[in-house]
């Protein structure tokens, strides 16, 4: 099976929950954290998590169609997920109980995604 198309998908949707991190911090930060997500401190984080997502997608559909390789920017990808995945279970505590499960979720399924992809493509 070939993976582009589910590769397609993770990368549009990693560049629309980047832009909507990057342009609206304040809605994002209180459904995704809570109360903490309304401090100015968690706004300027989530427009760093939201450029990084932005630039991972928009790199991988480049990729994807012809402007190098796609396996350098999947398993980038696949790091930031593993990553955003940790850190969401180490914290899961401290977060909104449905914004925890949906990161888990998200997290786990780009990660299984980017891992599958890479290995068959390239």
């Amino acid at each position: 099976m070939d993976p582009r198309p589910l590769v397609r998908i993770l990368s549009i949707g990693r560049i629309v929950v980047g832009a909507a991190c990057l342009l609206a911090p304040e809605q994002v930060g209180e459904r995704w954290l809570g109360k903490a997500g309304r401090r100015p401190e968690a706004h300027y984080l989530l427009r760093i998590f939201g450029i990084r997502d932005m630039v991972l997608g928009a790199g991988t559909l480049a990729a994807l169609s012809g402007a190098g390789s796609a396996r350098p920017w999947i398993l980038a990808g696949a790091a930031s997920d593993g990553v955003d995945l940790a850190a969401t279970v180490a914290a899961r505590d401290m977060l909104p109980e449905a914004g925890a499960n949906g990161t888990i979720a998200a997290a786990s399924a780009a990660l299984a995604v980017g891992l599958g992809a890479a290995a068959g493509l390239d």
